[in-house]
């Protein structure tokens, strides 16, 4: 009976085993990469975004997710939230966005007409390519997408706030 038990117990663990081993990987696993380019978008470094904190001549939005933004970011943006940071830039998620964005108090006032800049935290992240495309869908003129995005803007020791 005691042998009965000790391989089902032992089957059991090595089920564990391999399921939290399958999770690790999972885990693992990075985001794709956001597309270089997004229509109707202006694909910005560091230098506009930096040129634009300093006019104070248009918004500069962050969509990372509100704890990462209370962390640190870039000195004057506002915070506004995504649909998700699913790689995902189908008309589901500009669409629930949008409703998002319409909601969000930094951009109740905002002159669609002036610049405005988006980041998150970088080529693996969703966030602001799905806030630009939305942006657009929204009205917005002129649309800089800072792909590269807050690591970068960290990377470089640029002002953070």
């Amino acid at each position: 009976m005691g042998m009965v038990n000790w391989k089902n117990g032992g089957w059991l663990a090595v089920g564990v085993g391999l399921t939290m081993s399958a999770m690790i990987a999972w885990a693992a696993e990075e985001q794709p990469v956001v597309p270089e380019t997004l229509a109707g978008v202006e694909v910005v470094g560091s230098e506009q975004v930096l040129k634009l904190m300093e006019s104070g001549g248009g918004l500069i939005l962050d969509a990372r997710k509100p704890d990462e933004f209370k962390a640190g970011t870039i000195p004057g943006a506002v915070n506004c939230q995504v649909s998700s940071g699913k790689p995902d830039l189908g008309d589901g998620e500009i669409d629930a966005t949008v409703a998002l964005f319409s909601k969000c108090e930094g951009l109740a006032s905002a002159d669609k007409n002036k610049p405005v800049a988006l980041f998150c935290n970088g080529v693996q992240c969703w966030r602001s390519a799905k806030g630009s495309l939305a942006m657009k869908k929204m009205g917005y003129q002129k649309i800089m997408w800072y792909r590269m995005g807050g690591n970068d803007w960290k990377a470089k020791g640029l002002p953070m706030e």
